[in-house]
């Protein structure tokens, strides 16, 4: 019998939250955990962080759905949304971005 492995990740914080929290615009507020979870907690300046989307490969970017600050690998999940690349911290996060692309896909400052 096979067992599933499940990123701690997705034990932790990135469960699909019920969509009565959701709001406008930005980040999730049920997937704040994501940064502890999977999120990257070396010090870095802000400056460094690539918008997305735009990041690439080897970036430190913000994920759109948690907020969290992650380096980008090359396995990292990505959603594609109206012809644009977003990486994301998680494949919770992933799931989330599907679900509600508008929201996560407007830039924010």
């Amino acid at each position: 019998m096979m067992r599933r492995l499940i990123p701690l990740c997705l034990l932790l914080a990135c469960s699909s939250p019920d969509a009565s929290t959701a709001t406008a615009i930005g980040p999730d507020p049920d997937f704040a955990g994501c940064q502890q979870a999977c999120g990257y907690n070396d010090p870095y300046d802000e400056a460094d962080l690539v918008p997305q989307p735009g990041a690439n490969v080897g970036d430190l970017t913000r994920c759109p759905v948690s907020d969290a600050v992650f380096r980008v690998g090359p396995a990292q999940p990505q959603v594609e949304h109206a012809g644009v690349r977003y990486y994301v911290c998680c494949a919770g996060c992933a799931d989330r971005f599907r679900d509600e692309p508008a929201r996560f896909a407007t830039p924010r400052g």
